[in-house]
């Protein structure tokens, strides 16, 4: 099985800059991983801040967006994943002559939380994301539910455009592997 949501960009080209982590959860407990993700999301800016060529104010906003979007999708890969069948896996792609900066990750759900996820993607891709970030914001406050308020506000925010890619994990039909892709224009890259 394989689904894609969002224009999910399979094959990216060879010349882009590109950096890879990959999480285990044998060694380290979540909650100390957990911990760790501030620190990434400030590393993978740092090392994306060397390739710009912008002015000094434009590089601490990139920076910061770039550090924001880092952090929300580890929270939520590292969150949702099996940790017993899969690694946590993060790209960031530096694509300069599309001032373009793509983040990726991929994470494994069991089959039983697909629907929850698929609906709540295929919302955030056709619906009004300014008001499903108020009524989220709203809401966020009486449940524990999924919400996809990291997701929106990666999208109001920062103008992210959001892709994902669903394939079953060929080693355990009962898993599947979720890759969300975040992309972000950053000009003069």
């Amino acid at each position: 099985m394989k689904q894609i949501l969002g224009e999910f960009i399979e094959h990216l080209p060879d010349q882009a800059e590109s950096l890879e982590l990959i999480f285990s959860f044998s060694t380290i407990s979540l909650k100390q991983r957990w911990r760790n993700n501030n620190l990434v999301a400030h590393f993978l800016a740092d090392y994306f801040s060397t390739f710009l060529s912008i002015e000094e104010n434009q590089v601490i906003e990139a920076k910061h967006t770039v550090h924001y979007i880092t952090n929300e999708l580890l929270e939520n890969a590292i969150k949702f994943n099996n940790h017993q069948q899969y690694q946590v896996r993060f790209n960031l792609h530096i694509i300069p002559e599309e001032s373009r900066v793509i983040l990726i990750t991929s994470n494994s759900i069991e089959r039983e939380s697909l629907p929850r996820l698929e609906n709540l993607f295929k919302e955030i891709l056709s619906g009004d994301t300014h008001n499903m970030y108020i009524n989220q914001i709203e809401a966020s406050t009486q449940t524990d539910d999924i919400s996809g308020l990291g997701l929106l506000t990666m999208i109001n925010d920062y103008s992210t455009q959001l892709a994902w890619k669903i394939e079953t994990l060929p080693s355990n039909s009962d898993l599947l592997v979720i890759t969300t892709m975040a992309k972000i224009v950053i000009n003069n890259v």
